[in-house]
């Protein structure tokens, strides 16, 4: 668990676009990168990232409170791409789909990742193109 090697293997044969380390200990920084293979011929390996899972003692960041929404949103591509949002953003999203649906708008709708933000920027954004959704869905609460 040092940047810039030596790695484990941790996985092999994942036929999925993501993959979730269990096996960590909290409080603890691990490194990765990834290489996948292919008729049986090797890529380079990615950058390495880094990823730490925080104890509940010790956040990092406030959990979200009021009208929240889970907006899971399937692409043709089969990638499902899910953000927490505040019930206006979801309302927001909505009301842009049905009106691209009816022909009018952009193309394009940008969804604010919030406190997903990693390194030094100020605001992510992450944009889904409306001939590119499949279907979307809504998990509501009000807690």
């Amino acid at each position: 668990m040092v940047s810039g090697g030596p790695y484990d293997k941790i996985t092999s044969n994942v036929t999925n676009a993501t993959y979730t380390d269990i096996n960590i200990r909290l409080d603890t920084t691990y490194y990765y990168r990834v290489t996948a293979i292919s008729n049986g011929n090797e890529a380079q390996a990615s950058n390495e990232v880094s990823a730490i899972v925080h104890s509940s003692s010790n956040p990092s960041e406030p959990e979200p409170k009021g009208n929240r929404a889970i907006l899971t949103i399937t692409l043709t591509t089969g990638l499902e791409k899910e953000y927490d949002l505040s019930m206006e953003e979801v309302d927001a999203f909505m009301n842009w789909y049905d009106a691209k649906d009816a022909g009018t708008g952009p193309s394009k709708y940008a969804i604010d990742k919030h406190n997903n933000n990693k390194g030094p920027f100020s605001s992510r954004k992450d944009y889904v193109i409306f001939n590119k959704i499949l279907t979307f869905e809504g998990e509501y609460s009000t807690k």
